[in-house]
């Protein structure tokens, strides 16, 4: 696995997924996406299956992993396709800090998350809110993950990046 690398990004183009807010261990997201996933194929609504949305609204060593709150989805195959009602949109757009991981899943969350925390107490990075947002593909037994988590960010008369 590379070394994980944070830089700052801006999302002009919404990434948009479907899916729902689940109350529960973070070690359950596979089934609650898998929930989701099964809500959509009773409509028949397309989605990407090997891609998945995963946004982690608590710490879970400062949070009982039974009150833990998160949202799982999934991309749905034409963004602009009507889904059940008991799923919502999420959408992501704005300045974010952002890596790519790819390699055993065991590890690459633990790289990637280790990678923009150290990043933001380097930096001094003020973020908007502690939630994760993770993007993963999987693809044969490795998986790629994307981690945004956004910022504060201003940009300075003379087009300067303040953070």
């Amino acid at each position: 696995m590379e070394k994980a690398i944070v830089k700052i990004i801006n999302i002009s183009r919404p990434i948009i997924g479907v899916g729902k807010t689940f109350t529960g261990d973070y070690a359950n997201s596979s089934n609650f996406v898998t929930k989701v996933q099964e809500i959509l194929a009773k409509t028949s609504t397309p989605f990407i299956p090997n891609k998945v949305l995963g946004v982690y609204f608590d710490n879970p060593e400062k949070t009982k992993p039974e009150e833990l709150n998160s949202f799982h989805g999934v991309f749905l195959q034409n963004e602009n396709a009507r889904f059940d009602p008991s799923l919502s949109k999420l959408s992501l757009k704005g300045n974010y800090l952002y890596t790519k991981v790819s390699g055993d899943p065991s590890k690459v969350i633990y790289d990637g998350y280790s990678a923009i925390f150290s990043h933001i107490q380097k930096n001094g990075i003020a973020l908007k809110s502690s939630a994760g947002f993770q993007v993963s593909t999987f693809e044969n037994d490795a998986i790629t993950i994307e981690i945004y988590m956004e910022i504060e960010l201003w940009i300075h008369e003379n087009n300067s990046l303040i953070i």
